[in-house]
């Protein structure tokens, strides 16, 4: 079975939301998806975090940057190692909608699967955009 999405999650001392992160896209229950955590050399707990879901689940990559190199580079360092056709990115404090993979795969599959896909997002804390 090919991948359709990679999601790609980097992470920088995020311990405080990044467990709800993962949940969320591990709750999509879309069997066409792995994960790819990037902790960029984190200073909290965020190492752990994701090693526990690493171990716990075979669908989850993850990469440890031995120095901080920012966001731009870790989405990079992801990309180089996703296997799905699709690239789906989200911050260590946000989180997906339950289902929406799968209403994303329907979309793609309706439109011939397109090579771009914007997409509109709720912003969940203050102040909202």
């Amino acid at each position: 079975m090919d991948l359709i999405f990679s999601v790609v999650i980097p992470i920088y001392n995020s311990e405080k939301f990044l467990s709800t992160t993962i949940k969320s896209v591990i709750n999509q229950k879309n069997k066409k998806t792995e994960i790819i955590l990037v902790n960029d050399n984190s200073s909290d707990n965020s190492k752990k975090i994701c090693q526990f879901y690493k171990k716990k689940f075979n669908f989850i990559k993850l990469i440890n940057n031995k120095k901080n190199y920012g966001v731009g580079y870790c989405r990079n360092q992801a990309i180089k190692n996703a296997k799905g056709k699709y690239i789906v990115f989200l911050d260590s404090d946000d989180a997906l909608i339950n289902n929406s993979l799968n209403k994303l795969e329907k979309f793609i599959i309706k439109n011939f699967y397109p090579e771009v896909i914007p997409v509109r997002y709720i912003k969940m804390t203050y102040p909202q955009n």
